[in-house]
């Protein structure tokens, strides 16, 4: 485990005392159960006393917060309706907000995966309406969107 410098000066291995905390609680009086949800601790402790100054907000949540919403809407359209199989396909999206992110700040449309974005949209459509025929035309988008976006940027010879 990684020890990071907290803003005072002291080192302190965060990760070792939440995993131990963990095992503690579970092997002394088995409460494994709830007591998991510490683990996810261990990234919003980086956020808050992290080495290198602050991070913006947009790489905040992009990199934690989102993900950590995304695995929560995940466990309770699992748990609470019992949608495992199409409540997986949020996971696809934290890729895809990433890549938004990154398109932006870059200002270039040609590093956002548009394909992964027509997947989504593919399997989305048909695990939700079982319309899988006519669907599967926006992997012909592709191309397109790659031809439009390289036109823009002013690629316009190639």
């Amino acid at each position: 485990m990684d020890a990071i410098e907290c803003r005072n000066g002291n080192r302190f291995a965060y990760p070792v005392l939440a995993l131990s905390v963990y095992l503690l609680l579970g092997v002394q009086w088995h409460m494994w159960h709830p007591w998991w949800v510490i683990l996810i601790t261990i990234p919003y402790y980086y956020l808050l006393f992290r080495k290198n100054g602050s991070r913006g907000f947009v790489q905040t949540f992009v990199g934690v917060v989102y993900p950590t919403l995304v695995l929560a809407a995940f466990l309770a359209l699992g748990f609470g309706l019992g949608a495992w199989h199409p409540a997986w396909l949020l996971f696809l999206t934290v890729p895809l907000v990433c890549d938004v992110a990154t398109a932006v700040s870059r200002r270039s449309a040609m590093t956002f995966s548009y394909p992964l974005l027509a997947a989504l949209v593919y399997l989305a459509v048909g695990f939700l309406s079982g319309v899988w025929h006519p669907t599967w035309v926006i992997f012909l988008t592709v191309p397109i969107y790659y031809a439009v976006a390289k036109f823009f940027r002013g690629d316009r010879g190639a």
